[in-house]
């Protein structure tokens, strides 16, 4: 079943899409020889929480990181 969104779902989906975008930019102005991924993702949370925004990864299910990469 298909479930049509509001115009304030979509706008929130919107926003969401744009910190999203952003934190994808920074990460990979980021990426040099010899960063970590814990410090990619430690500088992804902090962008995301910057953002007024909550990281959906970190916690679900017991994951400890804001992005999925491996460690």
């Amino acid at each position: 079943m298909i479930k049509l969104k509001t115009a304030d779902e979509i706008s929130k989906i919107r926003t969401a899409g744009s910190i999203v975008a952003k934190c994808l930019e920074k990460l990979g102005e980021a990426i040099v020889p010899g960063i970590s991924t814990i410090e990619l993702d430690a500088l992804a949370e902090r962008f995301i929480r910057d953002a007024h925004a909550v990281p959906s990864f970190k916690g679900y299910d017991g994951f400890a990181g804001s992005i999925c990469v491996g460690q």
